[in-house]
């Protein structure tokens, strides 16, 4: 391309054609340089991918012999992607938990850590310490406080003995911590089959005694109340 032409193409207007772009393709596009490559940090460029009608959700998969390797499919292509994500910990189990706008939150049940990561563009940070100890049989949610993990995200989860914590990404702690009221009965018997699923600030879990299901409300603003409810079937 001659550059005295394409020097004063609108960047606005470029930004436009990209977001429309396969994101195998736009990956693509970031190696040709560093402008482009960092698009994907450019708020402007993301607020115009809100703008975009919604896509097909891609789907990350892992396998009983290799918990540790997970597999993207994106449905709209009929293609997997086999990303890696080199910050994750070799030695443990790590399990995907939740999701949300692109990002994968992972649970270490060795160590009892969690983990956010977006497998494409390899992003990872580690979150800090919870103030209880987090076993493996937890229901954990996740949101985005806005149209994009530009915005920032929360995460939420509960374990057996009804206790609870939130993790707010802007401030990088965990802002909220607490117990379910007295109602629930307890244990809250969760197992891998529990499914949770987060919705704006509501986390809804499968019971399996007695069965049911758990939803439980939390702050994602501040003077919000938090409530529980239990529905049995």
């Amino acid at each position: 391309m001659d550059q005295e032409i394409w020097k004063e193409f609108p960047q606005d207007l470029f930004e436009a054609v990209v977001s429309r772009l396969p994101i195998a393709t736009f990956f693509q596009f970031r190696t040709v340089c560093l402008k482009w490559n960092a698009f994907i940090d450019s708020d402007s460029f993301s607020r115009c991918c809100t703008e975009l009608p919604q896509t097909i959700p891609w789907f990350y998969t892992i396998t009983h012999e290799n918990v540790n390797s997970g597999q993207v499919y994106d449905p709209s292509l009929k293609k997997w992607h086999h990303p890696v994500i080199p910050a994750l910990p070799k030695k443990t189990i790590v399990l995907p938990m939740a999701s949300a706008g692109g990002l994968v939150c992972f649970l270490d049940i060795g160590h009892r850590n969690f983990y956010v990561s977006n497998p494409l563009t390899k992003s990872f940070r580690e979150l800090p310490a919870t103030s209880f100890k987090v076993w493996s049989r937890v229901a954990v949610g996740m949101t985005l406080n806005g149209n994009s993990t530009s915005h920032g995200y929360k995460v939420l989860w509960v374990g057996c003995e009804g206790e609870y914590e939130v993790y707010d990404s802007l401030r990088n702690m965990w802002t909220k911590r607490g117990t379910i009221p007295s109602n629930i009965k307890l244990p809250v018997l969760l197992n891998f089959k529990s499914q949770p699923v987060a919705i704006h600030s509501t986390l809804y879990f499968m019971l399996t005694d007695p069965e049911g299901i758990l939803s439980t409300t939390w702050s994602l603003g501040n003077g919000s109340s938090r409530s529980y409810r239990a529905h049995h079937t």
